[in-house]
């Protein structure tokens, strides 16, 4: 066989076997790419949001209270969301954002004060809670993995809300639902492996012809 076709099909084979190297090191990382990406969105959001409630109007609500939901800085508080939800065209289907107490209780559900902190915090998914126990101890934003809930499967982003001392007295949760994101990963690993197929026998094909003399 001339040098030059033996150079091609190494050429090939050298192609096909970075081509599979490559996928078998990105494929696993596809899907910890896509939650980081939109755990730093859902961190960004929920920022927005946190930024614009005054804190120490926030503390003087009381969640155990039904009659809150009519109060002032309730009606402030849902309309901030509603506008936030807007102008980042954030459609109710795909988005979630909760306003949480320092107990962890989920804004607008309204509980008896009789309720423990254990109970309340059943409200609330494991991966979230550890998150807001994080941005309750850190001060900062958090994101969670993804994780599922009743409602399938979901990341969180999560911000303080500070009062004028600098305290965390509130966190924004922002949830967001992964199944579009999955889906889309799941399309893109399709289209990787029918790629695969073509590329597995070209390399099984091409191996005998560089060895044969």
């Amino acid at each position: 066989m001339k040098l030059w076709i033996k150079l091609t099909l190494l050429f090939t084979l050298l192609i096909n076997l970075i081509i599979e190297l490559g996928l078998f090191y990105i494929n696993p990382k596809v899907e910890d790419f896509s939650i980081d990406l939109v755990g730093e969105k859902l961190k960004s959001i929920s920022a927005t949001i946190a930024a614009s409630i005054d804190g120490d109007t926030f503390t003087t609500l009381n969640l155990f209270d039904s009659t809150s939901i009519k109060s002032e800085p309730y009606k402030r508080i849902t309309k901030t969301i509603k506008q936030t939800k807007e102008i980042l065209n954030l459609s109710d289907e795909q988005y979630n954002i909760l306003v949480l107490d320092k107990n962890s209780i989920a804004f607008g559900i309204i509980l008896s004060s009789g309720v423990s902190s254990d109970k309340v915090l059943l409200k609330i998914s494991e991966p979230a809670k550890k998150a807001v126990t994080k941005v309750y101890k850190n001060k900062h934003c958090e994101y969670t993995t993804r994780y599922y809930d009743k409602n399938g499967s979901r990341i969180s982003g999560l911000a303080p809300i500070y009062d004028s001392q600098k305290n965390v007295v509130g966190i924004i949760q922002v949830d967001q639902k992964f199944e579009d994101v999955a889906n889309r990963i799941a399309s893109i690993n399709n289209t990787i492996n029918i790629g695969r197929l073509y590329l597995i026998p070209i390399t099984i094909l091409v191996l005998p012809l560089l060895l044969w003399n």
